[in-house]
């Protein structure tokens, strides 16, 4: 596949689009009427990873809810676009759902097949029955009833991402524990089971570390890392005493989610000693036992020589990520029964709009703590709805300016082709100092990337003063470029001005754009326009202040045969300044 480099571009346009007020009289809402023919059912496609530690070679099954909760299989025929769905040796999988969004449940089971077995791979560090750590327990002949799942929330197509682990399986079955499985219910019972274990976010979104492959922890994040170790140290606390493998791990599941829909999802966070002879979870077992895989991690990476990386930044990482497993929060105040009361934050699912409309409704209910029928609670009332007025003018702002930052996109693509043919030794001194013609490497624009100065770090410093095909449309950025050692990714941090005749984005020196390909960046020319390549993610952080302008209505203007339709904007009389924090992921869009 060849990278279109107008992606990003196109990208960082959507994401902000989608940012945009809900309005019924703003014309992107408006709805128009399809034949029914042209209509394609929804697809979803639902990747993710299994890792309690790595389950290889399993059975994936998909299931929906119905209204009673009941979790029904997804007909493999009308409603997966593949039937026959396994993990492969890394715990990956993938699958496409056809016309459904809401609720699913993805489990993992051993294959049946004595001669293609599932296999786990034994992360606690002192071993699983028997089984030392880093080798593999056939789950088809050891342990055939084994599960494990997760539960989330597709929403309006497009891409998904459902990660399976330890912590997912106890939140799911908690979250069919309580009948009626909605994405409220999915929230609540996932932030339950991560705040005790001091996760943050979803779950089901958090790719856990491979606590015994050096190379999966080298390119792990720390909460991708805490994540692993606390699988681990679950393993570790299932295996304890035991010295075989047949059955263990189904059995203590059992008991461990027995516990916890009997206390209500709270983990007993230090052994209470009353001689049950049931198998609890305990959460001091769980963190010594992390502690301990983390150690054996550090011991890993240490001795690795067929690491080429330099190793002493995330063993110094390690390191301090130790201190903080010491002890894991579980809450605020002890109960009466040992546990502990977890007081989690609730997620809003759903799209931009879903969450914007949630947070218009948490600004209602501020105002409704007051009583709004009295002369007290006036001025309450009164600023909720000139905030909630500010919120819809912010967000047509957005709305309207999106555009804007398409010029930014197509320029951050080309400054990591500059910087390729910079490092190359292939762009020119003159090239460097003069600049370049921006004309040359994006269509309809004007102006001069500069080559400044190498950073303290390795990077390329440009200077940047461009404008978009439509004149209104100015950028004066200073941005810096960096790849990665493997040239599989590159950072630009940007600080400096967009402008439009409606709007002014100011960025701050801590905004950036990171973009992450699946193969090593080659450019010979500056007139190759295509990158043998796929961009496989990105990250989109700007630090931004939003000001509007003082600006004229413009009357519509129909289209004639040399000039283009002008729609009708009203006067901006009262400019709004809106100051935050756009931070979104970037997908490539995949080809059909």
């Amino acid at each position: 596949m060849k990278f279109n480099k107008t992606l990003l571009a196109l990208a960082l346009a959507s994401t902000l689009s989608a940012c945009g007020s809900d309005s019924s009289n703003s014309p992107a809402t408006l709805e128009k009427e399809v034949p029914q023919e042209t209509i394609t059912p929804l697809e979803t496609t639902v990747a993710g990873q299994a890792v309690k530690g790595v389950l290889a070679n399993a059975k994936v099954t998909v299931y929906k809810f119905d209204d009673s909760g009941k979790a029904i299989v997804l007909d493999p025929a009308t409603e997966l676009e593949d039937g026959e769905i396994t993990t492969d040796g890394f715990g990956n999988y993938s699958f496409v759902v056809i016309g459904y969004e809401g609720p699913i449940k993805v489990e993992l089971s051993p294959s049946t097949d004595p001669a293609n077995p599932t296999t786990m791979v034994c992360d606690a560090p002192e071993g699983c029955g028997g089984t030392p750590l880093g080798a593999k327990i056939n789950l088809t002949t050891a342990d055939p009833e084994f599960k494990l799942a997760a539960i989330s929330v597709l929403n309006s197509g497009g891409e998904a991402k459902v990660n399976v682990s330890a912590l997912t399986h106890l939140a799911a079955e908690l979250i069919e524990e309580e009948g009626v499985v909605t994405a409220d219910t999915v929230a609540k019972q996932s932030l339950k089971i991560a705040a005790q274990f001091g996760i943050t976010g979803d779950i089901t979104q958090l790719e856990a570390a491979v606590t015994t492959d050096t190379t999966d922890l080298l390119e792990s994040n720390e909460l991708e890392r805490k994540l692993g170790f606390i699988n681990a140290g679950i393993m570790a606390a299932i295996f304890s005493g035991e010295t075989g493998t047949t059955g263990i791990l189904s059995d203590k599941l059992a008991s461990i989610v027995t516990d916890l829909v009997e206390n209500d999802g709270i983990i007993l966070p230090n052994d209470k000693d009353d001689n049950d002879s049931n198998f609890e979870l305990i959460l001091t077992d769980v963190n010594d036992a992390a502690g301990e895989a983390l150690k054996a991690a550090i011991t890993l990476i240490s001795e690795d020589d067929s690491l080429t990386a330099d190793t002493t930044e995330i063993l110094a990482n390690l390191d301090i990520e130790a201190v903080k497993l010491e002890s894991i929060q579980v809450g605020l105040e002890s109960r009466d029964d040992g546990r502990a009361e977890v007081v989690v934050e609730q997620l809003t699912n759903g799209d931009a709009v879903a969450k914007a409309k949630a947070m218009v409704e948490d600004v209602r209910l501020f105002t409704h703590l007051f009583d709004d029928t009295t002369t007290e609670g006036a001025g309450a009332k009164t600023q909720g709805d000139e905030y909630l007025a500010l919120m819809e003018s912010a967000g047509d702002m957005v709305a309207a300016e999106a555009d804007s930052f398409t010029l930014l996109g197509q320029i951050s693509v080309q400054l990591g082709y500059l910087t390729e043919l910079h490092d190359a030794d292939k762009l020119s001194p003159e090239a460097s100092t003069v600049g370049i013609d921006i004309s040359e490497l994006i269509q309809g624009a004007a102006g001069r990337i500069i080559f400044v100065e190498t950073t303290s770090t390795g990077g390329i410093l440009f200077s940047i003063n461009a404008t978009g095909d439509n004149t209104d449309e100015l950028i004066t950025l200073n941005a810096s470029a960096e790849f990665s050692e493997d040239s599989k990714s590159i950072v630009l941090s940007l600080d400096g001005s967009i402008e439009s005749a409606r709007a002014k984005f100011t960025l701050k020196d801590s905004s950036f754009v990171q973009v992450n390909f699946d193969s090593a960046a080659s450019r010979t020319t500056l007139e190759d326009d295509t990158f043998e390549g796929e961009i496989i993610s990105g990250e989109l952080k700007l630090n931004l202040t939003l000001e509007q302008k003082t600006t004229a209505a413009i009357s519509a203007i129909p289209a004639t045969d040399t000039t283009e339709a002008v729609e009708a904007v009203e006067a901006v009389n009262d400019p709004i300044t809106f100051t935050g924090m756009l931070h979104t992921k970037l997908l490539p869009v995949k080809e059909r």
